[in-house]
């Protein structure tokens, strides 16, 4: 296989000359995938390649149960429910910016940071715009409980970083993330009815998501006679609905009797399975991450 080259051409590799080309439609099976596929040349020396594609196998993977998070929203309703009459209510509006984790912080086997060895993109591109909102109870001066929901979805365009099709083009696909989270969280404000009023708190999610891979790809399991790989047209898709926690901390800005303007920040943490045998290249996916929002409260 070659290393990438802009201009596309052979390459020597350990004193082998590496060749590049593409099949012709109708090849015997010996010879290499049928229907054109591009094809990606390979080492004459016949080096090991690390990493590799299976084709679509099963299903997508089911997300692991979210019990424990439903029953504890049930039962902030439930209070929120048994509230005082005096209490306020309120709904709050949010919109701001949704970052995943960093590469040091991930968890060990997700598909990012595994996809990061073999395509040529950055996890900061997966920054990306988040809305939400929530319904707060204020239990006295000092504590509130909230039901929240929010959205995220961002698009990631890749390209593989090693490898390019027999004419120096490149071997082009997309990675797709979204993450529903909904959440139950308790706030404590130390300064109770003040003219600024920080905060912080925490609760926890029922973190729907959906993450999918499609573009072209390299089957690295398909080697002809010639040395060379072919490429395939496909998605990879998984989805969930898993359980986590998540941490904030904000500031808010009352005017008026009922409205007040805010800056906050949530840290989440959930995983999810997306699994080998579904094609991509490991088990698990890490959602979690911090956003950073500016809020709109109306009191009623």
């Amino acid at each position: 296989m070659s290393r990438k080259t802009r201009a596309g051409g052979a390459e020597e590799a350990g004193g082998a000359i590496v060749a590049a080309g593409r099949r012709r439609r109708g090849h015997d099976p010996a010879a290499g995938r049928e229907a054109g596929g591009a094809t990606v040349s390979a080492s004459a020396g016949g080096a090991i390649v690390a990493a590799g594609r299976r084709r679509r196998g099963r299903g997508p993977a089911a997300g692991r149960s979210a019990r424990g998070a439903a029953a504890a929203a049930v039962a902030v309703a439930c209070v929120l429910g048994a509230g005082p009459a005096q209490a306020q209510q309120s709904v709050t509006l949010a919109a701001g910016r949704f970052a995943v984790k960093g590469f040091d912080s991930r968890i060990d086997r997700d598909v990012l940071l595994e996809n990061l060895s073999v395509f040529d993109f950055r996890l900061d591109d997966f920054r990306g715009g988040s809305a939400g909102g929530s319904w707060d109870l204020a239990l006295g001066d000092h504590f509130e409980v909230s039901l929240g929901l929010g959205y995220y979805q961002r698009t990631v365009p890749s390209v593989y970083a090693d490898y390019v099709d027999f004419d120096g083009s490149e071997i082009v696909q997309d990675f797709r993330l979204r993450i529903v989270p909904g959440t139950a969280t308790i706030r404590f404000l130390p300064f109770g009815d003040a003219p600024v009023r920080p905060y912080f708190g925490g609760g926890v999610g029922v973190y729907a998501w959906r993450y999918a891979e499609f573009g072209e790809f390299i089957d690295f399991g398909d080697l002809d006679r010639f040395g060379t790989y072919s490429t395939f047209e496909d998605r990879f898709v998984a989805r969930g609905t898993d359980a986590g926690g998540v941490l904030l901390g904000g500031v808010r800005f009352p005017f008026g009797d009922r409205y007040a303007f805010g800056l906050e920040v949530q840290y989440h943490e959930a995983r999810g399975v997306v699994d080998v045998d579904n094609g991509f290249l490991e088990d698990e996916i890490d959602l979690g991450g911090l956003t950073t929002q500016v809020t709109f409260r109306v009191g009623f």
